[in-house]
């Protein structure tokens, strides 16, 4: 049997506590002897000249029952757990898989954010996101490293970019400063795994080229290590999972105001008003809002009231197991709504958000999704995108609205269907179990994510604090919301420091209008960016006209940058101002409009 002459006698398995006796035949005038226990294969040592067959395994000594006991716990793993539901708990293999899948979905949502704002930005996020899926697989401390360097890069870009971030960027960057720790400890765990595997590559050589005096080949007996619990990640992306539910219920908690549930200006009709078209036409009707309100159906007309509780109640059933399938589909039905109004980027972050809260062995071993198909994606979504930067260099023309717009929604909406359509079909496997840090590092983040969701009531920025399109006013000694109308927690009064903009230069008309009332901060932070931005044109901004009040003095002048007058305005504000606060306009004597 072995190609060889000699033979090798076979015996009944040992039983259990047993030890089989050695077998002695003879090759060649040489004995060949074999040595069994009660679960080790036979070992089989040939001479130096005519190795045959080496089988390498670990011989029972003193310690058969820690061993054994190694060997009950790692197949109890692999068993039925009525804690969840019936399936067996995640392996690391599934844990791990999960959390690449994160990752790449995570760096396409954030290509598509970056093709909005800046080519270069746009170019550096899609080939980190080439090489990562070129090394994860045979190359992993490579793949790690780059995904290391690609959150470091996306907390960059969000500091860098500074107060004017859109909300989901600004929770990008969260998410990036809370896994970075992590994600270094897990490349020196693989780089230590690796260089360990080498040593015992190089020792299993030297045992092999050693004579055949020994009876037996022994290997140690480690148990493996989870590299996603020991590094840190599991406990990281339970804050971001913490995050992610106090992001939905704030942004619930910030439309509870009495402008959102005003059919004139709610901002619940006006960034899905192209919808209404299927339903008789209400499409053009911005004059008289409420009139049209009243004809709509009534599932249209109770419309604010189905967002507040579609962002209020099923992220907080989030932090349910077994109602997190039902959470999941409300979340995603709603971005799926969105993204034709553009809302593309933010979609496609928040659904590698909302993969987190699925079950790593219903979407990795039950759903049936190849696992080539998510590299595959990645890179067809990389090379669409650079095709469309291409477009824009190319044609001239696309500089106003960039081509393929409607191409990249739909293939945003194909994910969406393909990966939770996917995991819809798969037995209700409860999700991970969301539970207050452990870390005083994940304490400390969702103690700031929470002072920096209420800044509005508390007196400082109003925007880019998932504020965006709640018609919320804060400004002013009362607010327009329901529960906080007195403003009883405002202890800041940068919100109240006002400057009417009574006329300015229509060549400063960027983003600010005659009639304006801004609060001094934003307004001082814009002249300085105005004269910045004219400044690295080229142009000089002399003879530019500006009026304004601010405490009931008139301030004019005919050149608004170097007029003594305005002096104070353009005197540089300090640092962690001009990186932090970020105000919209004030309106005091009609119902807040609906804004960003």
């Amino acid at each position: 049997a072995m190609g060889e002459p000699g033979t090798l006698k076979h015996r009944r398995p040992a039983s259990v506590g047993e030890k089989k006796e050695s077998d002695e035949t003879y090759n060649n005038d040489k004995p060949i002897s074999t040595t069994t226990t009660m679960d080790s294969k036979i070992v089989v040592v040939a001479p130096k000249k005519k190795k045959y067959t080496t089988t390498t395994t670990t011989k029972l000594e003193d310690d058969d029952d820690d061993k054994l006991q190694k060997a009950g716990k790692a197949a109890a793993a692999n068993q039925p757990s009525d804690k969840n539901g019936g399936y067996p708990e995640p392996t690391e293999d599934e844990l791990s898989f999960q959390y690449h899948v994160f990752t790449l979905l995570f760096l396409n949502g954030n290509l598509i954010h970056q093709r909005r704002y800046d080519g270069r930005d746009l170019f550096i996020t899609g080939m980190q996101t080439l090489l990562y899926n070129l090394t994860h697989k045979r190359f992993p401390f490579c793949g790690q490293v780059i995904w290391l360097l690609s959150l470091a890069w996306c907390l960059y870009g969000t500091l860098e970019s500074s107060p004017h971030n859109a909300n989901h960027h600004n929770i990008c960057g969260l998410v990036s400063l809370v896994l970075l720790p992590s994600q270094f400890q897990r490349c020196r765990m693989i780089w230590n795994r690796q260089q360990e595997e080498k040593k015992q590559r190089a020792a299993q050589q030297q045992e092999e080229e050693d004579d055949d005096d020994d009876d037996g080949e022994v290997t140690t007996d480690t148990e493996p290590v989870s590299i996603m619990k020991e590094s840190g990640t599991l406990e990281d992306l339970n804050t971001v999972r913490l995050c992610i539910i106090g992001m939905y219920v704030m942004a619930g908690f910030h439309k509870l105001n009495t402008a959102f549930f005003d059919p004139n200006v709610s901002c619940a009709y006006d960034k899905i008003w192209r919808y209404f078209e299927v339903f008789g036409g209400y499409a053009n009707d911005h004059e008289d809002m409420e009139g049209a309100v009243a004809q709509m159906p009534f599932f249209l007309r109770t419309l604010p009231f189905q967002v507040v509780i579609a962002e209020f109640v099923p992220p907080m059933l989030l932090c349910f197991p077994k109602l997190q399938r039902l959470a999941l589909f409300v979340l995603i039905g709603l971005h799926t709504i969105l993204l034709p109004v553009g809302f593309a980027d933010f979609g496609s972050i928040a659904q590698s958000f909302l993969l987190l809260f699925t079950s790593p062995h219903a979407m990795v071993t039950l759903s049936g999704i190849p696992r080539h198909f998510w590299g595959d994606a990645a890179v067809v979504f990389v090379m669409f995108e650079f095709l469309v930067q291409y477009m824009r260099f190319y044609d001239e023309r696309s500089e106003g609205e960039p081509p393929f717009v409607q191409a990249e929604v739909g293939m945003v909406f194909f994910c969406f269907a393909f990966v939770w359509g996917s995991i819809y079909r798969t037995p209700n496997v409860p999700g991970p179990k969301v539970t207050y840090p452990k870390t005083w590092f994940g304490k400390a983040v969702i103690l700031f994510f929470a002072f920096f969701t209420w800044n509005p009531y508390f007196g400082l920025r109003s925007t880019g604090v998932l504020t965006m399109f709640s018609n919320l006013q804060t400004e002013g000694p009362t607010s327009n919301h329901l529960l906080l109308g007195s403003n009883p927690l405002k202890l800041f009064s940068y919100q109240d420091d006002w400057v009417y903009i009574k006329e300015i230069d229509e060549r400063l008309q960027f983003k600010r209008y005659d009639g304006e009332i801004l609060p001094r901060v934003q307004f001082d932070m814009f002249l300085h960016r105005m004269k910045e931005e004219w400044a690295e044109e080229g142009e000089e901004c002399h003879d530019m006209y500006a009026w304004v009040e601010y405490k009931n003095e008139t301030y004019e002048s005919n050149d608004v940058f170097y007029d003594p007058a305005f002096a104070e305005f353009l005197e540089p504000r300090p640092y962690w101002q001009r990186k932090y606060m970020l105000f919209r306009a004030v309106e005091i004597e009609e119902p807040k409009t609906c804004t960003w």
